[in-house]
């Protein structure tokens, strides 16, 4: 095991397997304000054909391509972190290829129609040559659709002390640290014009920018000690078009 990963240390926190009463606001947020925005993209953009292959890169414990799975896609997640997907098999082995691994390991996987990633990219320096690897995995016309934080959050959270710091600058912030339970990790955000700007150079055409906010109804269930005014995801979709 990587004993660097911070994620392998987190990953019981990040289990999404369990029942939705015992799963932390910190992973809730993804199921029910990140997954419905980035299911309708796949329902609007997707291929009509059933067993599309589908990755879900940065799949941790791997509860979202198991629903991915559910709808007919063949679906391959690949995660950093070794607990993770531990984890995922365990729960859900029978019907998803569970790979350990960075993006440099889908080199020797079959192409994919569909590429989805939940809260992963923020957490990529490198970020260009992960979209490389993804872009050359992909078939011409295939859809990517991922979440990352909304750097107006962050700006938010940055005000109050809340989870970031060490942060490069407040009012424009580009890298710095995301403190979780004591495990500090390098975070880099970026804004929708450069998530365009560097898939667009790939060949990528954009066709979604969404800011979902919290709903009253998830707030309610999972009461968060935050400012919520800001909404925590962006949103994005492409269809590589080259």
């Amino acid at each position: 095991m990587n004993s660097d990963n911070h994620w392998n240390t987190l990953s019981t926190l990040f289990d999404t397997t369990s029942d939705e009463s015992n799963i932390s606001s910190l992973v809730a947020d993804n199921i029910f304000i990140a997954w419905p925005e980035m299911l309708q993209f796949i329902n609007a953009y997707g291929p009509l054909e059933k067993n599309v292959r589908l990755l879900e890169f940065g799949c941790g414990s791997g509860s979202f391509a198991y629903k991915l799975s559910k709808l007919g896609y063949t679906v391959t997640g690949v995660d950093y972190a070794e607990e993770m997907i531990k984890i995922a098999k365990t729960a859900y082995d029978t019907h998803i290829d569970f790979l350990s691994g960075d993006s440099s390991i889908l080199s020797r996987l079959s192409p994919f129609s569909i590429v989805t990633s939940v809260m992963t990219f923020q957490f990529i320096e490198n970020i260009d040559s992960c979209f490389n690897d993804i872009a050359n995995v992909l078939e011409k016309d295939g859809i990517f659709v991922f979440a990352v934080h909304n750097p107006a959050m962050v700006q938010t959270y940055l005000k109050a002390r809340i989870l970031f710091e060490d942060f490069d600058s407040i009012e424009k912030p580009s890298k710095g640290i995301l403190n979780l339970r004591g495990n500090r990790i390098p975070i880099f955000i970026r804004t929708a014009e450069e998530y365009n700007q560097l898939l667009q150079a790939k060949g990528f055409e954009p066709l979604l920018e969404v800011y979902p906010p919290f709903t009253e109804e998830f707030l309610t269930k999972y009461p968060m000690d935050a400012p919520t005014h800001q909404p925590e995801f962006l949103i994005l979709g492409y269809k590589k078009t080259q």
